[in-house]
């Protein structure tokens, strides 16, 4: 049986919060790509745009927060950086295997589940890099000796979004993320249809085709 310790617990909360904020702009985008919101093609894609930029800093967040175990995340400079590129290349440095896998995963029996991990289709890490540069050059108006120069045009259309935002879903709908050391992972179920469509977030032994965990429950954000 695996018991969890009170700072793993913390991990957990916290986790699960970014999750929440996750599952919360997909959301948003879900209704943008709709066609409910009403307004010019160039604010169309500046919202969208945002949320992507936005959901790619949250998964570079919750990456820190997964790997809080590690000294050199604990200090100072990690803890107060923002920008999601700096964030992963810091933490490729610290522990190669820091980023989410997405998997699939059934349960055959109470505690224990079965993982099989997707291949293709998801927002990699250089994706996410990518994604983040493209956003930001999208939405930043630059430096004031900058503002007379010819600004990228927004796409025409939402492809570009949807496409991004599918490889968001891919990676995060149910991933898992390995410690360092590789004794134990984070097991993540973005919306737990069992549990009214809740984050699920639990802590696994090392992962292999057949796991057991430990689920906490961390309770819903009151917005």
């Amino acid at each position: 049986m695996i018991t969890v310790s009170r700072s793993q617990q913390q991990m957990i909360d916290n986790y699960s919060a970014l999750m929440d904020e996750v599952k919360e702009r997909i959301e948003w985008l879900n209704v943008l790509l709709a066609g409910s919101i009403k307004l010019p093609n160039p604010a169309l894609q500046e919202f969208g745009f945002l949320q992507l930029r936005i959901l790619c800093e949250l998964i570079a967040l919750a990456c820190l927060t997964a790997h809080g175990e590690i000294p050199e995340v604990k200090g100072k400079r990690l803890h107060e950086e923002w920008n999601a590129t700096n964030i992963l290349k810091r933490l490729e440095h610290l522990h190669s295997d820091f980023y989410p896998k997405p998997i699939t995963v059934t349960n055959p029996m109470p505690g224990h589940a079965h993982i099989d991990f997707v291949i293709s289709g998801f927002l990699t890490k250089t994706d996410l890099i990518s994604l983040y540069g493209r956003s930001g050059d999208l939405l930043h108006r630059g430096s004031v000796s900058k503002l007379l120069e010819p600004t990228l045009p927004w796409p025409p259309d939402m492809q570009e979004i949807t496409e991004w935002g599918h490889k968001i879903v891919n990676l995060l709908r149910d991933h898992s993320i390995g410690h360092l050391g590789g004794q134990s992972h984070i097991l993540c179920k973005l919306s737990n249809p069992q549990d009214f469509g809740k984050v699920q977030v639990a802590f696994a032994t090392a992962l292999t085709a057949e796991v057991e965990f430990a689920i906490q429950q961390a309770p819903r954000r009151q917005r």
